[in-house]
């Protein structure tokens, strides 16, 4: 009797498949699993990235952070004023609060320790 209603669900369905899906059912599956595995494969590489370190903590300002994290690209102090639209004095300026703040006096040091500090990336930039 089981058997008979699958069959008669899969006939007022439209699915010829007889599982009781129609083609169109089918394709909306199919897209929401690939949308599925998409999440899953995001969350286990967030899971698996190193967790940042709070700035504000360092009392590190946003602007100093984004001028942090270009100069642990190794960008030049015009190339960071190009690319965030400010003079290369407002640069050479944050860099000073940057020093300031985690007690350095260059670059190699205040980014080794904006490492340490989990405040950038812990691996350089590929390229």
């Amino acid at each position: 009797m089981a058997e008979r209603s699958v069959t008669a669900m899969g006939r007022l369905r439209g699915g010829p498949s007889g599982h009781g899906f129609s083609d169109r059912d089918l394709e909306y599956a199919g897209l929401a699993r690939s949308l599925l595995d998409t999440v899953s494969a995001h969350q286990h590489l967030t899971f698996r990235m190193p967790r940042l370190g709070d700035p504000a903590e360092y009392g590190i300002t946003l602007r100093e952070m984004a001028v942090l994290a270009l100069l642990s690209e190794g960008l030049t102090a015009h190339a960071i004023g190009s690319r965030l639209r400010i003079t290369e004095k407002t640069v050479v300026k944050h860099k000073e609060n940057i020093y300031k703040k985690p007690r350095v006096h260059d670059r190699v040091t205040a980014i080794n320790k904006a490492r340490a500090l989990g405040l950038v990336s812990p691996e350089p930039p590929a390229g």
